[in-house]
């Protein structure tokens, strides 16, 4: 397989990829490709990088030739086709802030949830 280089990352690219990189809050497919680009900017191979973020080495390259063609821009989920998410980020983000809460209101928000997504109460 052909080599891949990493293109030189600006100061704001390289402080924004070691970032989310090192983040435990962020998506963790972003991580991972945060990851994959933070490695290869220190001169990694793409095999010990697919070895590291445990993907295939055509899987990094083609996140190296993506970054290098769009930048930050790579990093981000890209929407493709198939079914339509069943709940809204408003929806999930009300879960993630009531699964991380330690008061008794984390269960009301969560049914209150599911009786929304049935029909059984108003938005």
């Amino acid at each position: 397989m052909a080599p891949v280089c990493l293109r030189a990352l600006t100061a704001d690219e390289f402080a924004t990829v070691k970032r989310v990189a090192h983040s435990r809050t962020a998506p963790a497919q972003r991580v991972q490709r945060a990851q994959i680009i933070w490695r290869a900017s220190r001169g990694e191979s793409a095999s010990a990088i697919a070895a590291c973020v445990g993907r295939d080495g055509e899987t990094v390259r083609k996140r190296i030739h993506r970054f290098n063609a769009e930048g930050l821009e790579a990093l981000k989920y890209r929407h493709r086709s198939g079914r339509r998410p069943t709940y809204t980020s408003e929806q999930t983000a009300t879960v993630i802030a009531s699964a991380l809460t330690k008061t008794s209101n984390a269960r009301a928000a969560v049914c209150c949830l599911d009786a929304r997504s049935a029909g059984r109460l108003p938005a």
